[in-house]
C-alpha cells in the first residue's frame, strides 16, 4: 500500500520538474519558467487523464459483472493516483500564480496571501473536488468493502462531486464569459455612438463635386473687374 502512495508521490511531481527543467533548458527552447510551469502542469495532467482512462477501461473489459465484479487495478491505481490530487492543488496555485505576474513587472506581483484567497475563489470547485477525492473518496474506497452500505455511499457521493465540480462548471463558465463579454460589447457600443445634431434646422448634406470645383470655391471667385 504505501508503495504505491510513494510510487505516485514520486512520479506526478517528479514528471512536473523533468518537464520543467528540459523546457527551460533544452537547446532551441529557453522557455521563461512561467511557459515551462503552465505547460508542464498540462503534460501532468494529460498524462493522468491517459492512465486513469486506460485504468478504467481495462477494470471495465476484465469484469463481467462491473457492480460486483472486483479487479486487483481498482485499489491499485486509486493508491498510485491519490498524490496526483494533492500535486495538482499546487500546480494550479503556481499557473495561477504565474498568470497573475505581467511579464517585465515581477515587482508588481501580489503578496502570496492574496494570491491564495484569489486562487481559491476562482477554483473554488476544482479545489473541493480535489479535498473530497483525498479525504473521503480514497478512505473509504480502500478501507471498505464492495458491498458495504458506505462503499455505495461513497460511490454516489464521488459521482455528484464530479458532476459538479467538473461538468457543470463549463456550462457556468461559458455563462460568466458570455456575461462579461456581452458587458463589455454594451459599453463599447455606447461609447460608439454618432453624435447628433441639436440644431433644429435640417442641413442638407454636401455632396462631392462631379466637375472638380467646390461650390464654395465659385462663391468665393475674385471679381475680375
Amino acid at each position: 500500500m504505501l508503495s504505491f502512495l510513494a510510487a505516485g508521490s514520486i512520479f506526478f511531481p517528479g514528471l512536473f520538474l523533468l518537464s520543467k527543467r528540459c523546457l527551460k533548458q533544452a537547446p532551441g527552447l529557453k522557455w521563461s519558467e512561467a511557459d515551462a510551469v503552465v505547460v508542464s502542469a498540462r503534460l501532468v495532467s494529460s498524462i493522468q487523464a491517459v492512465l486513469a482512462s486506460s485504468a478504467g477501461f481495462i477494470i471495465a473489459s476484465s469484469c463481467n459483472d462491473i457492480i460486483e465484479d472486483q479487479h486487483w487495478l481498482t485499489s491499485t491505481y486509486i493508491l498510485f493516483a491519490v498524490p496526483y490530487f494533492i500535486y495538482d492543488i499546487y500546480a494550479m496555485y503556481l499557473c495561477y500564480w504565474y498568470k497573475m505576474q505581467v511579464k517585465g513587472h515581477e515587482e508588481d506581483a501580489p503578496k502570496t496571501s492574496t494570491a491564495i484567497c484569489s486562487y481559491l475563489w476562482r477554483e473554488f470547485l476544482m479545489v473541493l473536488h480535489h479535498v473530497v477525492m483525498v479525504t473521503v473518496c480514497f478512505p473509504v474506497s480502500v478501507y471498505k468493502q464492495q458491498h458495504t452500505l458506505l462503499h455505495k455511499v461513497n460511490g454516489a457521493l464521488m459521482l455528484i462531486t464530479f458532476f459538479v465540480c467538473r461538468v457543470l462548471l463549463f456550462p457556468y463558465l461559458y455563462y460568466a464569459y458570455g456575461r462579461g463579454a456581452f458587458r463589455l460589447f454594451t459599453r463599447a457600443s455606447r461609447h460608439h455612438r454618432p453624435l447628433v445634431s441639436t440644431d433644429s434646422d435640417p442641413k442638407s448634406p454636401i455632396l462631392p463635386p462631379a466637375n472638380g470645383y467646390s461650390p464654395c470655391d465659385t462663391e468665393r471667385e475674385p471679381n475680375t473687374h
